[in-house]
């Protein structure tokens, strides 16, 4: 039998070559010309830089305590979170939990202008009722924000292990002893390696971004990089006072990509039935209780807030009608970085799934931009860039889609490298045999990983347009997302127009997604209908 993985190479082996070229130079080329340029040009000053004291230390300690309490409890929270949605397989409660997941596509300032608006609210009652009122601000509210935005994003890792269970294993051990021995002996070690992931991915999303914290005026180190630049201007600087917080995130996310190695590479997935999966115990009913609270609350806040605080659609029109300008310099964005991610993705999925001395090394390129700070991704492509002789690039609306290319193409890489591994490799092989060329293999292969093309498709364009960190730094003159201004009103208090504008985002890429679902589902319907035909046909 021919190996899986040559088949892999169908799209043609100059086609993967050129891909993984773009990837390589889209995720390593920015970082390489100021690692070099911080070389040539060394300094004294650059110690007390790389070695943080006083404040700066004070920030790191911060930040590395956000991100640990955010992780663990982030974790234990979404465990239980996607221990109930497992169940959740038909009925009401199944459009439920994918209202939840969705929510991975509200950015973060939404949910900071929600838990704000609410608690304000909280703390008005509390008053008029002379109680002691709540201060929603400082390091917890932050804390309390960042823990709400990433349970989706935990919760789907941890549903995504729970998959990658055996069926066999389980139905023998509820067989042998109760459901809570199957909970704490079976599954727990069997999904540890994907609560690595989740664990290792929320602390760093929370200790490389900036904008969560800025908004409950609290400093961390991320932000200090940003900071650094506005003041000195100077890239060596940043590259010196960056080092330190990788110092932190790169071991974390080698310790978050063996999980996800794990995972990924699995021979075999499996979807339990209903009957299959072990009930919750009767102890552990107030766990059940508590997780089902919180998955309504990170849910129903955000958009009774956005919802209430929009209006009608008077006042909806009216805020949008001073931004059309920022909305489609959004959707351009978006749009490209959304498209331009997918090809050199394919090439670089293929290979993280072959087996070569170099693969490990393979995994940390891949995954490198999730543990680089937003500010550093953005001051490395200012680096580059910045010249005479590039000036087109650098002043023009490629600048952000390259930021959004190397933050999130790690995420496409990721989702298509799920979806090629489900690809019945027997189709590859047959294919590999009988195409009159290598070009030729596409009608197999494309098909195949079209639900993981769009499903990348709709979480890069999602993502971008709420990117901030980066995109703050490196957007054109005169030129600015939606985010920015949504990101600036939130410091003015602007809640009406904020809403308006929250509101506007949120649809738009609900938009997108519905269609590419819709799109996914009439792909899926017609090519069963084509196979039913041919099968019938044949027979």
């Amino acid at each position: 039998m021919m190996n899986y993985h040559k088949g892999l190479m169908s799209p043609g082996r100059l086609g993967h070559q050129a891909g993984l070229i773009i990837f390589i130079i889209i995720i390593l080329l920015p970082l390489i010309y100021l690692l070099v340029k911080t070389g040539v040009s060394p300094s004294k000053e650059w110690l007390p830089l790389l070695l943080p004291q006083g404040r700066r230390l004070g920030l790191l300690i911060n930040s590395i305590t956000m991100g640990v309490i955010v992780s663990m409890l982030g974790t234990a929270v979404a465990f239980l979170i996607a221990a109930l949605c497992w169940r959740w397989q038909q009925g009401p409660r199944f459009y439920i939990k994918w209202l939840f997941l969705l929510m991975i596509l509200v950015p973060a300032y939404i949910h900071s202008l929600a838990w704000s608006t609410a608690f304000n609210q909280m703390d008005f009652w509390l008053l008029l009722h002379n109680l002691p009122g709540i201060s929603f601000s400082g390091w917890w509210a932050a804390s309390l924000v960042q823990l709400m935005y990433l349970l989706p994003v935990a919760a789907g890792i941890i549903m995504l292990g729970f998959q990658s269970l055996n069926p066999i294993l389980i139905e023998a051990a509820r067989v042998s002893v109760p459901d809570r021995d199957v909970w704490i002996r079976i599954i727990l070690p069997l999904t540890y390696p994907i609560l690595k992931v989740s664990t290792g991915i929320l602390f760093l999303l929370t200790i490389v971004d900036y904008s969560v914290p800025s908004l409950f005026q609290v400093s961390t180190y991320a932000m200090e990089i940003f900071a650094e630049f506005s003041a000195s201007n100077n890239p060596n600087r940043i590259m010196a006072l960056s080092m330190p917080l990788l110092l932190i995130t790169v071991p974390v996310m080698i310790f978050a990509v063996s999980g996800l190695r794990t995972t990924i590479l699995k021979p075999e997935k499996f979807n339990l039935v209903l009957k299959n999966i072990p009930a919750w115990p009767q102890e552990w009913q107030e766990l059940k209780i508590i997780a089902g609270f919180l998955l309504m609350l990170q849910v129903g806040v955000p958009l009774l807030v956005i919802v209430k605080y929009t209006g009608s659609i008077n006042s909806f029109l009216m805020a949008m009608s001073g931004s059309w300008k920022e909305i489609g310099f959004s959707l351009k964005v978006a749009l490209l970085a959304a498209l331009f991610a997918l090809p050199p993705s394919l090439s670089a999925a293929k290979q993280l799934l072959k087996k070569s001395k170099i693969s490990n090394l393979w995994w940390i390129i891949t995954t490198l931009p999730l543990a680089l700070p937003a500010p550093l991704v953005g001051i490395a492509l200012i680096a580059l860039w910045n010249h005479s002789s590039t000036n087109a690039i650098y002043g023009s609306m490629i600048m952000p889609v390259l930021a959004c290319l190397m933050r999130f193409i790690p995420l496409t890489v990721l989702i298509l490298a799920v979806y090629i591994k489900r690809i019945n490799p027997i189709c590859l092989e047959a294919a590999d045999v009988y195409q009159k060329n290598e070009l030729h293999g596409l009608r197999i292969f494309l098909p195949s990983i079209l639900p993981g093309l769009l499903a990348a498709l709709g979480l890069v364009f999602a993502l971008a347009a709420g990117e901030l960190g980066a995109t703050l730094l490196v957007a054109p003159a005169g030129k600015a997302t939606l985010t920015m201004k949504i990101y600036n009103y939130l410091h003015y208090g602007a809640t009406d127009t904020v809403a308006g504008l929250c509101a506007a985002l949120m649809l738009i890429t609900f938009l997108m997604v519905m269609m590419i679902v819709c799109f996914n589902k009439f792909w899926s319907r017609n090519l069963t209908g084509r196979e039913e035909k041919s099968d019938a046909q044949n027979y």
